[in-house]
């Protein structure tokens, strides 16, 4: 054997045990099958080669026989570029007969669509694309080329992005996938994570494994290449190693962050409560349907660290750093009852009505003291910051009551709302359920609406007007609620608010003969 083949030989065998020994660790069993995300570029085209390679061992009973397919994505990018990428991975498929799924996307009209940069929207399409196929075709495992440089990368954009200690961890190299209804999907892996792209490309050049170069990577447009192109080469300059120590420390920020987690769940236990131990009353078990938890300002203000653990808990539930810290902020004013460095105390509590009957916060300091992630909601109110679920402010449209018998029943939202007429001759029994209303006063049509800027009405025994949103407010009604609490009026007059109050001027009096009931369950 010449010596040139003998260093292949020698190079080939390190390389390819090295990555079957890590392969192991993905616990891939017999006749599961690979979906393998292949751009064409250099990681992939030598991750698909080493897969395939390692799925027709069939004579060795230390490697499974695993099925192989290959997804790949059309950007439709870099014009023809592109398009010979896709050539390139077609003419690989045809000539090892593995099955080939390729979609085409508009990119550019995505990301102006969803106003993302090209870089989210590449990784929006690929990725929900791939969960389609994925779900549909029953892969087990989605194989992607991602390697040390780009897990080094990673971190050093975590660092700069701020992201906190998950993202130290990097890239994480096997990721559990569930689908919608909860329930296991399949996983990621990225069994190239343990080589340097340098090694990668050294493979790929000794064994002719045909590839294509994006150019685009060159250039130092997107954050990434930025890192890649600039930040890295310098970095190398101080520590020619530095790719194998910022794995390495990658590989102890990820245990540190577990141990952090397993912490921070505990203290979730402490510091949050569930709907039932909140104070105040629970409006027709709004509470106890869409909120997700709260956590009491008292127990806070004793715990060293609440920041943190603040952090924690809040990044779980979807929550940005920024926004984050304008939490801590308003957590701070909360604990230090210090309310008026920021919002007059009235405010903090009610809110300010907007137009479409929600509410928000103080007009100086505090910019609101409602906060939304992709799932969910935040309010701080009377000594709590409550977590509920996005679907409270759900939009329900209106319902018109053109006229209504001796009875009616409809659906508002999650609410069931009866009228009922009913003599008033023999008087109606203390133990009805609802409210009373004179039916011969109350106009019509009615509508069942939400809460409007602007609304005011007189309650039961009480000379004058009010708002409606004070009113609430007085009731101690979660801020959120207000949202989706039913007002039945007529025109600009308010009839009642069902479950809760009527108007002073439909109320029941001796000369009363049929009696409106209005119940809401």
């Amino acid at each position: 054997m010449k010596k040139a083949d003998e260093n292949l030989w020698r190079f080939n065998k390190k390389f390819r045990y090295d990555f079957w020994k890590h392969f192991e660790t993905f616990s891939v069993q017999e006749s599961e099958s690979i979906l393998v995300a292949v751009s064409g570029g250099v990681d992939s085209m030598c991750l698909l080669n080493l897969l395939y390679d390692l799925s027709f061992l069939r004579d060795s009973p230390e490697y499974p026989n695993f099925n192989l397919a290959i997804a790949h994505v059309n950007f439709s990018l870099r014009g023809k570029d592109s398009d010979a990428d896709e050539a390139l991975v077609r003419a690989w498929s045809r000539e090892h007969l593995v099955k080939l799924y390729v979609k085409k996307f508009d990119t550019m009209y995505y990301a102006k669509r969803h106003s993302l940069s090209i870089e989210m929207a590449a990784r929006d399409l690929r990725y929900k694309w791939f969960y389609k196929l994925m779900t549909e075709h029953k892969y087990n495992y989605l194989a992607v080329a991602h390697n040390a440089n780009d897990n080094a990368e990673t971190l050093l954009l975590n660092l700069v992005r701020g992201t906190g200690i998950k993202g130290l961890q990097g890239i994480r190299e096997k990721r559990d996938v569930f689908r919608d209804d909860y329930t296991f999907g399949y996983s990621i892996i990225r069994p190239l994570m343990i080589f340097q792209r340098s090694e990668i490309e050294e493979y790929v050049q000794k064994n002719g494994i045909k590839y294509r170069t994006d150019k685009t990577n060159r250039l130092s447009e997107f954050a990434r290449n930025r890192i890649r192109n600039e930040v890295m080469p310098h970095l190398e300059k101080i520590n020619p190693a530095v790719i194998k120590i910022l794995n390495r420390d990658i590989k102890y920020f990820t245990m540190t962050c577990g141990i952090v987690n397993e912490m921070a769940r505990k203290k979730m236990k402490e510091l949050c409560v569930n709907a039932e131990e909140v104070g105040g009353p629970d409006y027709l078990g709004f509470r106890k349907e869409y909120m997700v938890t709260a956590i009491s300002v008292e127990t806070l203000k004793d715990e060293r660290y609440h920041k943190y653990w603040m952090y924690e808990i809040l990044q779980n539930y979807g929550f940005n750093i920024t926004q984050i810290d304008d939490i801590l902020i308003l957590l701070d004013a909360m604990i230090e009852k210090e309310h008026s460095r920021f919002v007059k105390k009235d405010e903090l509590d009610s809110g300010e009505m907007l137009s479409d009957g929600c509410t928000r916060g103080a007009k100086n300091g505090i910019s609101t003291k409602i906060f939304e992630s992709s799932d969910y909601m935040l309010a701080a109110e009377r000594g709590y910051l409550k977590i509920y679920y996005k679907s409270v402010k759900d939009n329900i449209p209106d319902r018109k009551l053109e006229k209504f018998s001796d009875f009616y029943e409809f659906t508002y939202g999650r609410l069931t709302v009866h009228l009922r007429i009913a003599d008033n001759n023999a008087g109606i029994p203390q133990s009805e359920k609802g409210l009373l209303l004179d039916a011969d006063k109350v106009p019509v049509p009615l509508v069942c609406r939400k809460l409007k800027e602007g609304d005011k009405f007189s309650p039961y025994g009480l000379h004058g007007t009010k708002g409606v949103a004070d009113y609430l407010n007085g009731k101690k009604i979660d801020t959120l609620f207000k949202c989706v609490v039913p007002i039945i009026a007529s025109g600009s007059k308010i009839v009642c608010l069902p479950g809760l109050e009527i108007d002073d001027r439909y109320k029941v009096t001796p000369q009363t003969k049929k009696v409106l009931i209005v119940d809401v369950i």
